[in-house]
């Protein structure tokens, strides 16, 4: 008789069954909400429609009615309140499921030859945005840490962990099913907007293409917006630019499988810099792409061009150890008397030249072109006399030459020096080469000016290389393929076979 009666114990079945009524309860009543719903905002304050609104409050609903049975046994309220909880973040599963039907079936009664993007597809993302959040606090107010807590006093702090552990897989279960029916609407309405991104890419030459472009974006983001919440739009925006630069990729590297004009892929860039600002985004990877896209709109005579400034730059920056091999230094002074238009360089010397001749013998001279080639047609390309037999060779001759002021004001043009073994009566072979930019040659005013006075430059001489410039060697590779670019295949010819010292003929 002195047993104490645990009366609540008669009730448990009825809360059982009443957990899985609500359960039902719910579902039904979310479907009736998606149904009813407009897909317009409940008040101007919010960016989230009716039925989101309602569900939401059906949860806190089953939560009121739970905190007024005030169930007082501490682990059967740990095993009523997981169920809530499961039930609750199934219940967020579902409104999710049903909201993406709702609005797919609403763009196909809609749709037209370009997808728009509309503002019930916004509120949509909104809606399972607001609910997914809505987990987090409505646990809390469920009381689940401090049912963990009685669960510690009463000496179970396995159970307490055991709970508390659970709750949150399921809360983090719930959360990323709802993220990844946001990123499904997300993607499946990108993908709709793709098709018309890209028809309008591949048509960019054409007049006012871009322009149409742009339009298209700025209708579709202007809406996304207005209607998205901050955090949403952002997301959205991300993944756009995100697709918007893979096909921007796909289009470049199926362009180049076509063997399309250079002229094609400066618009391309061009295009791509609008949409780098318009997204505001900058990475490495955008770099790097806008980098090869660079290239790729380049001429021939223009990816030649940027190849031996590349040559140049490395040559004057390496260590004493040549980094193609130690093929000789060439010395020289020069300098530009301004009032005349006149280059002057003294060819000093070279040292330790490699004989390209298996018997080791060498009779160098130095030639002197200039780069761009097409923009010193007429200009002079003298060379030195030639010294016999000789791999230090003490030329001491100085050359002049005339140039345009507008030569002389070029940013990248080069001086090129090459070095050539002289046959009598054959065929002359090339030994080395090196480079040095116009504009670091020290402009004079006084007409009478002595070479004396000029600092020796000493530099390192060289082979081509493909290995240090990767990228420019293989689009020029690339374009000698094509029978139609002579430019390419006769320079990729020419510098594989100076590369290769034992087989460099110069004519």
């Amino acid at each position: 008789c002195n047993k104490q009666i645990e009366f609540y114990d008669w009730f448990s079945r009825v809360v059982v069954n009443w957990l899985d009524i609500a359960r039902y309860k719910a579902l039904q009543r979310i479907d009736k909400a998606i149904e009813l719903d407009t897909l317009t905002p409940v008040d101007s304050s919010v960016k989230y429609s009716s039925s989101a609104l309602d569900s939401v409050g059906i949860f806190y609903t089953v939560k009121e009615f739970w905190e007024q049975i005030e169930w007082p046994d501490v682990e059967a309220c740990c095993a009523y309140v997981s169920k809530i909880i499961e039930d609750i973040c199934k219940s967020c599963t579902h409104f999710a499921d049903k909201m993406s039907k709702k609005i797919d079936a609403l763009q196909s009664t809609t749709r037209t030859n370009e997808f728009e993007v509309t503002p019930q597809w916004c509120y949509a993302i909104n809606n399972i945005d607001y609910v997914r959040h809505s987990i987090e606090p409505l646990v809390q107010k469920l009381g689940v840490f401090k049912i963990a807590n009685k669960l510690v006093e009463a000496s179970d702090i396995v159970l307490g962990e055991r709970f508390e552990r659970t709750v949150k897989e399921m809360v983090d279960n719930a959360n990323e099913l709802l993220a990844a029916k946001q990123r499904d609407l997300i993607f499946n309405a990108i993908n709709k907007m793709l098709p018309v991104i890209q028809k309008l890419l591949l048509e960019f030459e054409k007049d006012n293409s871009l322009h149409k472009l742009m339009t298209y974006l700025d209708d579709s983001l202007i809406t996304m917006k207005e209607q998205l919440s901050s955090e949403n739009f952002d997301r959205v925006l991300a993944t756009i630019w995100k697709s918007v630069l893979s096909k921007m990729e796909d289009i470049t590297e199926s362009s180049l499988n076509q063997k399309k004009p250079h002229q094609f892929f400066k618009g391309l860039l061009e295009t791509f810099d609008v949409f780098v600002d318009y997204f505001n985004e900058s990475s490495d990877a955008n770099d790097e792409f806008r980098s090869s896209l660079e290239l790729y709109s380049l001429s021939t005579d223009e990816l030649i061009h940027r190849y031996h400034v590349q040559q140049c730059r490395r040559g004057q920056g390496q260590s004493n150890e040549d980094i193609n091999g130690d093929c000789g230094q060439l010395t020289i002074c020069a300098m530009i008397l301004k009032t005349k238009g006149l280059l002057k360089i003294e060819i000093m010397n070279c040292r330790s030249l490699k004989p390209v001749r298996s018997n080791g013998i060498c009779n160098p001279c130095v030639k002197i072109n200039f780069l761009p080639a097409d923009q010193f047609l007429k200009t002079s390309k003298p060379k030195t006399q030639v010294q016999k037999n000789n791999l230090f060779p003490l030329f001491d001759e100085t050359l002049e030459i005339v140039l345009t002021n507008d030569q002389m004001s070029m940013n990248d043009a080069l001086i090129q020096f090459e070095v050539i073994d002289h046959y009598f009566l054959c065929i002359n072979k090339f030994v080395a080469e090196c480079f040095f930019l116009l504009n670091k040659v020290k402009l004079v005013d006084d007409p009478e000016e002595d070479m004396m006075n000029m600092p020796q430059i000493q530099l390192k001489l060289g082979k081509p290389s493909s290995e240090h410039d990767p990228k420019i060697w293989n689009v020029i590779e690339q374009r000698s393929l094509s029978w139609t670019d002579k430019k390419a295949n006769e320079f990729i010819k020419r510098q594989k076979a100076r590369m290769n010292r034992t087989n460099c003929q110069e004519a």
